[in-house]
């Protein structure tokens, strides 16, 4: 039998007599305190780790100017990430909105530039679940839009990327500017998709309608040497057409969701970047990548000879971003193909066949 424990107090029942009460259970006090709300039980509440990806790794390296590049990580933690790419120590990308990670990292640049967004007007709505991939996105109303600041190429050639998803008529402006004059836009107006920029926003132009409630992979990319713009959609060329060079001024103004304040998305947007080169169809076509998105691949089309390529990855959970970690540097060589020719037993290997005397 359990001994009983006795209190210290005392009880005065009677003439003074003096009577000792047993000491109530810690585990009964604990229950009848709990029965009358006086104690409420739950669980410490444990932070989610932070999200972490390890072994950024870029290869092949060296890569010959004819292979692609592929930047391959661990996500040890976190429910998703995004991938940067430096060419000589240059970030490609002028924008990279991920829009992942928790409402406030969702407006942060993470091409390298630290170009971060801010609301131009309205109240854009950041949702968790929202994307492409169901990993974040902002959902626009038509009277909202966000503001990159002045980070348009100007003067060069350009690549404007991004996921859509149509909900509403109206501008449906994706990554566009603030002034007609030297400006640029690239909307779905009237439900067509179109790009085009010096007051003309529908240079290039695709003729099938984009659909209310569905996912598309959308570009518009401008070379400045050939002039040629090309419209993309879900990773294939929908129109290309000569333009003209912008003209100065410039119009350097992003914003995303809005043309200045005006014909804005009704929709969502997801994975808002622009670069400063004109991307190649491979490429554009490796970002779709069969609905997927695919930032971790680097087609050769984009690189030359000398030049050294990294790749940057940051890991994002519902709440917030990781810390981005850089691969190794992959230089670009070229290997000149070898052969090996036998001819009257003298054997010569690099390329140049031996000749034959008596041939002519």
């Amino acid at each position: 039998m359990r001994p009983q424990a006795r209190v210290g107090g005392i009880n005065r029942s009677g003439a003074g007599t003096l009577q000792k009460r047993p000491l109530m259970l810690a585990a009964d006090f604990m229950l009848i305190a709990s029965s009358l709300g006086l104690i409420t039980s739950s669980a410490p509440a444990v932070a989610a780790p932070t999200p972490l990806v390890e072994n950024v790794v870029l290869s092949p390296d060296p890569a010959d100017v004819s292979e692609d590049l592929s930047c391959a990580f661990d996500l040890t933690t976190g429910s998703t990430s995004a991938t940067a790419w430096t060419v000589d120590s240059s970030p490609l990308a002028t924008l990279l909105l991920p829009m992942e990670g928790g409402a406030a990292s969702a407006l942060e640049d993470f091409s390298g530039n630290s170009n971060d967004a801010a609301t131009t007007y309205g109240d854009p709505a950041w949702s968790a679940t929202a994307g492409h991939d169901g990993n974040g996105a902002f959902v626009f109303d038509g009277n909202d839009g966000l503001d990159a600041g002045e980070v348009f190429p100007t003067g060069s050639s350009y690549t404007k990327t991004a996921w859509v998803y149509r909900t509403g008529g109206g501008g449906n402006n994706i990554l566009s500017g603030d002034a007609n004059s030297g400006g640029h836009a690239f909307w779905a107006v009237d439900t067509h998709l179109q790009g085009g920029h010096n007051g003309t926003w529908n240079s290039v132009q695709d003729s099938v309608p984009l659909a209310t409630d569905t996912w598309y992979h959308v570009a518009v990319t401008y070379d400045w040497d050939s002039q040629l713009m090309t419209l993309y959609k879900n990773g294939a060329v929908v129109d290309s057409d000569t333009v003209g060079r912008p003209t100065s001024p410039y119009d350097a103004s992003v914003r995303v969701g809005t043309y200045g304040t005006c014909c804005g998305m009704v929709g969502t947007i997801d994975d808002a970047a622009v670069y400063q080169v004109a991307l190649s169809e491979d490429q554009i076509e490796a970002l779709y990548a069969a609905g997927a998105g695919d930032q971790n691949t680097m087609v050769a089309a984009e690189t030359t000879v000398g030049q050294e390529w990294q790749c940057q990855v940051t890991p994002f959970s519902d709440t917030e971003a990781g810390t981005t970690e850089t691969s190794n540097t992959a230089t670009i060589t070229s290997t000149a193909p070898t052969f090996t020719v036998t001819y009257d037993g003298n054997t010569n290997t690099g390329g140049t066949a031996p000749v034959d005397p008596a041939s002519p």
